[in-house]
């Protein structure tokens, strides 16, 4: 979908990540029809896919927790899931078991995981006209070997992927990939892309890139400095949004306020989480899963009011090496690892050395306008609102399937 200058739109990519999130100019309170989306009933192993990819989001997000608990965090649980997925077709005896179970596939062999990867990627991708979700993925490995016809018939046959042989000890290994990702996505990463030492043998990129705009956008007139609480009580003045006569899904409990603010036709939202209390962020994010979001937001009521959100920016880049080996997938970076399935030689059996997660997201209007409506301060809002002013869990999801694309922890918007 070509992109529109002249509204706001979200950009977000994963493993080799852009994000660009924000919103187009339009009436107040006014909410554009929604074209109803083409669902269909999806597959048990396409239920049992969206299970593994939903638990394994909580998973990253209380051990990313536990790295700093003072960060920004931003993943793409999707995107993970998916690579691993790949790594798991070419693994094989212990390696594989491990595998297995840490994508919590007990039931789902490797076809019908690949079946259900090839079936529910193009699902999503045709649920909104107003959105735009595509995947691209490659396998590059050491020209000196040769790829199994195996691993390569299955990279095309389910995930449209290609194996691409490359010398690796050539400074253009790096350009070659970085091109690749260029043209994966408009955007560039906001940092630059790791790349793989001149003794690697495989790399894998999967790109995942997602666009859209709000059902009720923003209006930047509104936009204006306002606190924010962060975890430790604290707090610090950020530029704040407001939409009019916003329809989205609310439900309060105890401990949390959840919002489900929708895309396009609805079918994509943004879920917020926001504590009760600044101090009760990470608790919250070490006791919510799958289920219980899911349990919530059906007991949801649809409010049609004002909303604050705050501008933020995320750019995260973190090793994956230790969340992942904490998780139960520790053999797969050691010596003993098995992937032979990989290529023809029998004596190639490489193991992973890290597994790197790159990702942005940045909310803002559109163009530079913003910074000079921002110096004043509008009248203060009457009507009935939610406001989002302190650390929050989001999710980026998909409503019928119930996939989780994206999962972050915002504790500070200007950092």
């Amino acid at each position: 979908m070509k992109l529109d200058s002249s509204r706001y739109w979200v950009k977000i990519g994963m493993l080799l990540t852009i994000v660009v999130l924000g919103w187009g100019c339009q009436k107040d309170g006014v909410q554009p029809e929604a074209k109803l989306p083409a669902v269909r009933e999806l597959s048990g192993e396409e239920r049992e896919l969206v299970k593994s990819v939903n638990d394994f989001a909580f998973d990253l997000v209380r051990q990313a927790t536990h790295q700093s608990s003072a960060q920004n965090v931003f993943l793409s649980p999707l995107s993970v899931n998916l690579a691993m997925s790949l790594m798991l077709n070419g693994s094989a005896e212990s390696t594989r078991e491990q595998l297995y179970q840490f994508l919590d596939f007990d039931v789902l062999s490797p076809l019908e995981i690949n079946k259900a990867y090839s079936e529910l990627i193009p699902f999503l991708q045709e649920l909104d006209p107003e959105v735009d979700f595509s995947l691209a993925n490659a396998i590059w490995y050491d020209q000196r070997l040769s790829i199994s016809t195996f691993y390569q018939d299955m990279l095309l046959a389910y995930y449209n992927a290609h194996a691409i042989d490359l010398n690796f000890k050539s400074k253009r290994a790096g350009t070659v990939i970085q091109k690749w990702v260029e043209n994966q996505m408009p955007y560039k990463l906001s940092q630059p892309l790791t790349l793989p030492s001149s003794r690697a043998k495989l790399y894998m990129t999967n790109a995942v890139q997602f666009s859209g705009k709000w059902a009720v956008p923003f209006r930047e007139e509104f936009t204006r400095p306002a606190k924010f609480y962060l975890p430790n009580g604290n707090s610090i003045t950020t530029d704040m949004m407001y939409a009019d006569q916003a329809a989205y899904r609310y439900h309060e409990t105890e401990l949390a306020s959840y919002i489900d603010i929708p895309y396009g036709n609805q079918q994509y939202s943004m879920t917020l989480v926001m504590p009760k209390t600044e101090d009760s962020l990470h608790h919250l994010a070490g006791s919510l899963n799958a289920e219980k979001l899911s349990s919530i937001l059906d007991a949801a009521d649809t409010l049609e009011q004002g909303l604050y959100l705050p501008k933020f920016a995320i750019n995260y880049q973190v090793s994956l090496k230790n969340m992942l080996s904490q998780l139960g997938m520790g053999i797969a970076f050691q010596d003993s690892a098995n992937f032979s399935l990989f290529f023809s030689e029998a004596n190639q059996q490489p193991h992973l050395n890290d597994m790197l997660h790159q990702a942005s997201i940045e909310i803002s209007e559109i163009g530079a306008k913003a910074a000079s409506l921002t110096s004043t301060l509008p009248v203060e809002s009457t009507a009935p609102s939610v406001r989002i002013d302190r650390s929050f869990l989001f999710f980026i999801r998909e409503q019928h399937s119930g996939v989780i694309l994206f999962a972050g922890i915002l504790t500070n918007p200007v950092i």
